[in-house]
């Protein structure tokens, strides 16, 4: 019999006894740590808008040559064209969630997850030009980025199925995930900065190009799978193998399987499951997109200002994400509860104080009191997010 304990031990001590802290020495924990910089890039160039969009559409002081002082404003959308602008990322983002899926089995999630990244920060740096241009030419580049940002969750799986041991999946989920949060953290006040000095167009350049940066490390760096990584040591790949079981060793193997879509579609768990995490995202996505014009429009908050507040809730999300994921894979580990009961127990409890919250939004006038209970409600949000996978 395996032992996890003892296999864990051996691989902490291997490529001369290096340190916890060298993750790299561990590729799968060097993998996870460029997920986590994915995603953290993924959600910066996904909310460089959200926070563009009140810079953008915010009037300024200009000096002109004779001394006099006017009020210019570079763009005069009215609420509706803001929403589509904002909205406009979903629509190609909800097309492509299981082509992508279906890709990273087919082609690996190295290349589909890295294309996801590189094309959104080259959109990214062209979205200062299709603004000036038209309007519908920047929806029309926000839904590209949707169409490949859309394959990054899925390939987030396909990549953990080939990497991630049963005993660590929640943990390193985690890590992953928490990217999200700092990557909300960082775009939300690093845009609100950059457009109160410099302007709008800024946000969009250094977020892209940050974006590119990540790409080529990425492309470089990364494997499909272990087996294909020549420089993961004989220890670490044995144990990766034996723990995820003859199933996943091959990757090509898994494409010839049929799969039973009759019975898959009409599942009753499965579309428990598709239904929590419609409202794991609707709820997600919708504060995400809205939360910074709802501070300046409600509350009157200034960029800069709406920006380090609407970061604040993530920031709480960035620390529970990992309480959340130990907590989940403790609660399998010592058999206290089973997989699908931790399942049932973190989302269903994380969805009612979450309701709770945002129905206390919609009622109380205390800007303190409502980032109170965002910070409730994102932060509870990690504890069904890393339950989902």
């Amino acid at each position: 019999d395996i032992s996890p304990s003892r296999d864990m031990a051996k691989l902490e001590t291997q490529s001369g006894k290096s340190p916890v802290w060298m993750f790299w020495r561990r590729r799968r924990h060097l993998i996870t740590f460029l997920m986590f910089l994915g995603f953290a890039n993924i959600y910066m160039l996904r909310v460089n808008l959200n926070v563009g969009i009140v810079a953008m559409n915010s009037s300024y002081n200009v000096t002109l040559s004779n001394g006099t002082v006017v009020e210019k404003q570079d763009f005069n959308w009215n609420s509706k064209m803001q929403g589509v602008a904002l909205s406009s990322f979903f629509y190609g983002y909800t097309c492509t969630q299981l082509l992508a899926g279906w890709l990273a089995t087919r082609f690996g999630g190295k290349i589909v997850f890295g294309l996801g990244v590189f094309v959104t920060a080259l959109m990214t740096l062209v979205t200062p030009l299709a603004a000036n241009t038209s309007f519908y030419l920047l929806v029309a580049v926000r839904i590209i980025e949707g169409v490949f940002e859309g394959g990054t969750y899925p390939c987030a799986q396909a990549i953990y199925a080939q990497w991630a041991p049963p005993q660590e999946r929640s943990r390193i989920t985690g890590v992953t995930f928490m990217g999200i949060s700092v990557g909300l953290v960082v775009g939300l006040q690093l845009s609100g900065i950059i457009g109160s000095l410099f302007g709008w167009s800024p946000i969009f350049y250094i977020t892209g190009v940050a974006g590119l940066a990540w790409s080529a490390v990425w492309f470089y760096v990364a494997k499909n799978c272990p087996d294909e990584d020549p420089h993961i040591s004989a220890e670490e790949l044995k144990f990766i193998k034996d723990s995820l079981g003859d199933s996943h060793n091959d990757l090509k193997e898994t494409i010839k399987i049929k799969h039973p879509w009759g019975k898959i579609l009409t599942c009753v768990p499965l579309w428990a499951l598709i239904l929590s995490n419609f409202c794991i995202n609707w709820g997600h996505y919708t504060i995400l997109t809205l939360l910074p014009m709802f501070m300046k429009d409600i509350f009157d908050y200034q960029l800069a200002n709406a920006g380090f507040i609407t970061s604040v809730p993530y920031i709480v999300m960035a620390i529970t994400m990992q309480f959340a994921g130990n907590l989940a894979d403790w609660l399998v580990n010592k058999n206290i509860l089973s997989a699908t009961m931790v399942r049932k127990v973190l989302i269903s409890g994380a969805f009612l104080i979450q309701a709770v919250c945002l129905v206390l939004v919609g009622h109380l006038t205390s800007v303190l009191v409502v980032l109170l209970c965002l910070m409730i409600d994102v932060g509870t949000e990690s504890f069904s997010m890393t339950s989902s996978l």
